[in-house]
This record gives structure tokens, sequence and C-alpha cells, in this order.
């Protein structure tokens, strides 16, 4: 689980000599010949480290592998094992490159410096500091307690790099006279947010992207080139996990978006500037994450907004949904056909991590709800009694099904990360897919289905195998239907698709071309989708943990 070499051992032709390697519950294992050599285990060494570095004969471990701060521990050949005398919690070690500093760093990324090579250490740094280059938020939000995932010395400058919860920092020339040291972000071009859902709302084109640990961040369409100052619903709230974003029917600048803090449900009124948790939640809400699985403790979800003041909110942890008409400050359980449904034994909404979407808003429509439900894996009574499709047009206090199976042809694949859409002025056309089926990077045989009829029937969208998600865009020039975007496999090929000439009355004659793959080079997956109805070809793209891409098509359709 760890390896170090010693920089300071030689070489057997261009291979470091010395060469540590660590195995989980087994301990440390030495070669004196390099990568290739025999490696022989250190007598009495560690079964459980953090992170290990080596210097000059000495290697230095600490920490586990739960992330805790540890011991420094020193071995050489000659001494074997020593404790380090004043630090009881290292969790990181980085060495400078002259080996005379060696920075032992706890968890919150306060550090011990030693001046002399590891014999003595100084007192732990009293706090830290952070400033932000670049990425503004990065030192607005509350991050103050810096957890850290490693450190390394420059080794050519005097420069400490340290890898946290929300990206990269460095420390220029780190102070050893117990000032406070400064971390600069260091993080363009590396933004690793795992994005749960994007939504751009048809006319303002603005763009809101809604990310685990921080919840959701607004730009207007022109800013996408400028990090925003403040992300989050409330910089003061660390570690809210959001989980989904709606605008009101005929007022783009009326959001909710749920999350997992500060109060779970938060409304804007001004397009995302500024937020607002509502009055009350419902009864089966708990803020704070991560939850038991017991009844009463759900969060985040999906939210769906009908006119101003109308949600319709399906919290996780298989809660069922909740209703209000006056902005949040009273909820009611949905009804079905009249019955209010068990809030235990069904697959309502699992947990916060599934980027799913299975409730929606009619906006031609306000006041007209859609929920997919895909029942339970036991297959009972209380399955078939609410598997299907679900419309409701008193806002969401009622619901009857328009459908009584599942949409997806295997139980199971939509249970998880499925997607239930309605393009922008085409009221009563919805779109389903399954979203990512096994995690990984074949293509199983489920696309996207489309219903002109309000979910009672679906066709299959011939052309993209499994996609993770799938959007609309403004219709491309001589078409009258808004573009599809997908991200899937065509042709065997995985990347970035989309049809122009969609026509409902044919779904299964429906082409496709690939316009892009690998956006920014990652190959991570497009998990997430939304597209701008005002510019053709203008489309978001969010990866599952490698953070969220604009893609251009121009009109060659080559991804620009």
């Amino acid at each position: 689980m760890a390896i170090a070499f010693d920089p300071d051992s030689g070489s057997n032709g261009e291979r470091t000599r010395l060469v540590y390697i660590w195995s989980y519950g087994h301990g440390i294992f030495r070669s004196i010949s390099g990568i290739q050599g025999h490696f022989e285990l250190i007598e009495a060494s560690p079964a459980d480290i953090g992170h290990m570095v080596a210097r000059g004969g000495n290697l230095w471990t600490g920490g586990t592998s739960r992330g805790d701060g540890a011991p420094l521990r020193r071995w050489t050949e000659r001494g074997g094992w020593t404790s380090v005398p004043g630090v009881p919690d290292a969790k990181h070690i980085a060495i400078s490159a002259d080996g005379k500093r060696i920075v032992s760093m706890i968890a919150s990324s306060a550090y011990r410096l030693s001046l002399d090579g590891g014999a003595t250490f100084g007192p732990l740094t009293p706090r830290i500091r952070r400033k932000a280059v670049h990425i503004g938020w990065h030192e607005t939000t509350n991050e103050n307690y810096m957890s850290n995932g490693a450190c390394v010395w420059d080794t050519e400058a005097d420069i400490l790099y340290i890898a946290e919860g929300i990206g990269c920092w460095k420390c220029i020339s780190p102070p050893h006279d117990g000032s406070v040291p400064v971390y600069l972000e260091d993080s363009v071009g590396i933004e690793n947010l795992v994005s749960m859902q994007i939504m751009v709302p048809p006319q303002n084109s603005r763009i809101h992207y809604v990310t685990q640990d921080r919840n959701v961040a607004t730009r207007d369409w022109w800013q996408f080139r400028q990090y925003p100052a403040n992300i989050g619903v409330s910089n003061a709230v660390p570690l809210d996990h959001g989980g989904g974003i709606d605008h009101a029917a005929g007022n783009e600048n009326y959001l909710a978006v749920v999350g997992s803090k500060n109060g779970c449900c938060n409304i804007s009124r001004d397009g995302g500037k500024s937020w607002a948790p509502v009055a009350a939640v419902p009864q089966n809400v708990r803020a704070t994450a991560p939850q038991p699985a017991t009844e009463g403790t759900g969060f985040g979800g999906n939210i769906a907004v009908g006119p101003p003041g109308n949600l319709v909110w399906l919290p996780t942890g298989n809660n069922k949904p909740s209703v209000t008409l006056d902005d949040g400050a009273g909820w009611a359980y949905c009804l079905f056909e009249g019955a209010e449904p068990d809030n235990s034994g069904m697959r309502w909404h699992n947990q916060y991590s599934y980027q799913r979407i299975q409730l929606l808003a009619d906006k031609e429509r306000p006041g007209t709800f859609f929920l997919y439900h895909v029942g339970n894996e036991r297959h009972d009574d209380a399955s078939r009694r609410f598997r299907g499709i679900w419309k409701s047009d008193d806002g969401g206090r009622n619901f009857q099904r328009m459908r009584k199976d599942l949409i997806g042809p295997i139980f199971g694949t939509d249970a998880f990360n499925c997607k239930l859409k309605m393009p922008p002025g085409r009221s009563p056309h919805l779109f389903f897919c399954v979203g990512d089926v096994d995690a990984n990077d074949s293509d199983s045989d489920i696309g996207i289905f489309f219903s002109a009829d309000e979910g009672s029937s679906w066709a299959r969208v011939a052309g993209v195998r499994e996609p993770l998600d799938f959007a609309f865009g403004k219709a491309a020039p001589g078409s009258d239907y808004p573009t599809l975007y997908a991200w899937g496999g065509l042709a065997g090929v995985r990347g970035l698709h989309r049809c122009i000439e969609f026509d409902p009355r044919r779904p299964g004659a429906a082409k496709w071309e690939t316009i892009g793959r690998y956006p920014g080079g990652s190959m991570d997956n497009g998990t997430v989708l939304a597209a701008d109805m005002q510019e053709v070809g203008l489309v978001y793209l969010g990866l599952g943990g490698s953070g969220l891409f604009r893609a251009v098509s121009e009109a060659n359709l080559r991804v620009g």
C-alpha cells in the first residue's frame, strides 16, 4: 500500500538501490538492490501505517491506514526501530531537498518541524492561514480543519505541497519560528468535485452545478472561465452534500436545492446569489451525514418545483416524498391514489451518493409532477402497488399511476443512477435512462427510452448504449426538436454523442454521432449532463470525480 525510495542510497544502473514496500497487515519489506531486487521483511516493522518516506538510510513512518495520526517512528539498519520523542501524532512526513528539514504533519495540516535531520522537532504550529490565488471559494469556504492526504517537499525549491480535501496547497519557505504558515491554493486544472447534477434553465442559461461536499455553485453563462468567490448555500457549513436542484415554472430565479446540512432544503429568489433554509422540513428528514439506515433519517435526494412555493421533495434513505405549497413552512406526505405509503421497505431513493433523478415538475403545466418508482427487490404486494410512473395534477398532493411496470428491462439497473427528464417546451414528452449499470467502461445493451403519453408507454431510442446521462439543447438549424446529448457507448466508442434530428414519431430511427471523448484529457466517465437552450452545441459535462467541463460543438459537428 506504500512505496518509498531512498534517493541518497545510490543506484544499481538506473535504479535507486534502497527501496521499501509496505504490505498491509504484514509489515515493511526492504530491497538493497533496487525495485527488481529481493525484498526482506524488516523485523518488528509496523503492520499498519499511513505514510512512509526514506532519506539518508533512515526510514520514517507515521499515521494509520484509517487516516489517523500515530507516533512518528524511525528505522535504521543499525539502530532498528525508535519512536521520535515529542511527535505522537504524525500523519504524513516530508523532507526538504537538502535533507536537513523534516516536516511531521498532523491530520489538520498543522505540523512540527525539525531543523536537524529529525534529531529534534519543534512545537506544533499554532494554526494555519489559507489564501486563494485563483479559486476564490477555496479561501472562503469552511475548510479550517484542512484535512490532508499527503505532503511533499519540492526537490528543487523551498516549497512544501500538501494534498487536501478540496485540492492542492503550497507553503513557500515553511516557517520554523512558531509563526502561522500560509497555504496558497494551487489547484487550477485539477479541481475534483464530484458532480451530482447540472441544471441550465432554458431562458437565462445560468449554470447551477450541485456537488458532493460543497452543495451548489452558480455561474452566469458568460462566467464559465471564472471560479466562484463563494460556493455552497452557506460558507459556514463544511461538507454539505448536494443532492438535487430545480427552478420554478415561470420564474427561473426561484430555485430550490437539497443537501445534507443548513436545513437540508434551501431556497433562492435571486438566481442562486443567496440562499435561505426553509422554515421546516418533512418529518422524515434530518440534517447531517452520514445517516443510520433507519426511518426518519433522509436528506438530499430529488427536489422538483412547480410554481414558486410549490415543492415536492423525495429525500434519500428510501423515505417517502413530501409536498409543500407555502415555501416550506409546512409539509405533508404525498398520497398515492389516495393512500399514504409506508416509509420503510420501499425502494424510493436509496442514498445521497446516487446521481439519481426520478422526480420532475412539468414547467408548461405548473403544479404537474411525475415520479418514477422501481418497487423493491422482493417484488411483493407493496412493490406491485407502487412500481411504475406516477403523475400529480394538484401540486404533488395526490398522485395517480400512469404505468404499472418498470421502464427499463431489468429490475435493479434502474434502482441506482436512473434519470427521468422532460425536454423544455415539449410537454408531455418524457425521456428515461437507467444510468451507469456496472461502473466500468463496457456498455450494457440498455439505452434511452421515450414516452409521448406521460409515461404510460415507452419506446427505446435507437443508438446510444448505457448512457450515464442525457440532456436537451437548442435545436440545430433545420430541426424543430431539441438536440439530444448523451454520454455512453456508440458503435463501440465511449464518449459524448448527440442526435440533432430526433423525431418523436420514430424514436427507433434516431441517429447519433460522436462529438467528443476524454474532456480535458480525463478518462473519467461523464456522469451528469446539461445543455444550453439558447446556443446550439453548448453542453456542460460533469465527470465522476474530475470536475466540470464546458463543450462547444461547432457547425461542422466537431467538438471545440
